[in-house]
C-alpha cells in the first residue's frame, strides 16, 4: 500500500479479519508491503481506517496486490468518521 495522489502525511490503520496489520501508519510514495493468507472458505475482509488524513482529506491509499500472477490496483479513501472495506471471497 502507497499514498495515492498528493503525499500529505496521512496516518492509516489497517485491519485484516479483526487483526491489525498497522496501527497509525504514515503511509508515503514508497510502498508499504505485506502478505495475507486468505481463508479458502467464506469471506475475507480488509478495512482502512484514517487516523488522520494529512494536509488534503480524505486519506487515500493504493492498494497494489498479485493473485495467481495478476497484478491488481485498488484505490480505498477514508476518513476520521467513515472506513473502507474490501471483502474478498475465494472459490467463486
Amino acid at each position: 500500500m502507497y499514498d495515492h495522489k498528493i503525499i500529505d502525511r496521512d496516518v492509516v490503520s489497517l485491519s485484516y479479519n479483526g487483526d491489525w496489520i498497522v496501527e497509525k501508519f504514515e503511509i508515503s510514495q514508497k510502498p508499504y508491503e505485506f502478505t495475507i493468507k486468505l481463508n479458502a472458505e467464506g469471506k475475507n475482509f480488509l478495512l482502512l481506517h484514517a487516523d488522520d488524513m494529512g494536509r488534503q482529506p480524505p486519506a487515500t491509499i493504493a492498494l497494489s496486490y498479485k493473485y495467481k500472477g495478476k497484478k491488481e490496483v485498488i484505490i480505498l479513501n477514508s476518513d476520521t468518521v467513515k472506513s473502507e472495506v474490501i471483502e474478498i471471497v475465494v472459490g467463486q
